[in-house]
């Protein structure tokens, strides 16, 4: 990709996220009117499907890719958006602790550890 539509690409595809958490938490409440918010949940279980693609496209386009890579990466990605969007909107607490841990970033791990941490009882 052109380095001058990574930026732009990285917004739209951010904003698409959003707005399909939130809809997804409309819906959710809806659903259940008594229940909190679970937006920041849905954003966070949605972001492993680009997120996913992403690293598998990164070792092609640096003709990087040995096997044992793509292994890895197929079973992380997967693993990943597996537990993160199937099983964190059903409030699954090992599925919150496996992407916490696999997003691998310092300020989400501090935002996940403040939602978490607020919305413990809810998860199971």
């Amino acid at each position: 990709m052109n380095s001058t539509l990574r930026f732009p690409a990285s917004v739209v595809l951010i904003a698409v996220l959003i707005w399909a958490a939130r809809w997804l938490d409309r819906k959710w409440r809806e659903r259940h009117p008594v229940e909190k918010p679970f937006a920041w949940g849905y954003f966070q279980a949605l972001c492993f499907f680009p997120a996913g693609l992403l690293w598998f496209a990164t070792p092609f386009y640096y003709g990087a890719l040995s096997w044992p890579l793509a292994i890895a990466i197929v079973v992380y990605g997967g693993l990943g958006s597996f537990a993160g969007y199937t099983l964190i909107k059903e409030k699954k607490r090992w599925a919150w602790w496996v992407v916490v841990i696999a997003q691998l970033t310092l300020i989400t791990w501090i935002i996940d550890f403040y939602y978490g941490s607020n919305r413990w009882k809810e998860f199971r």
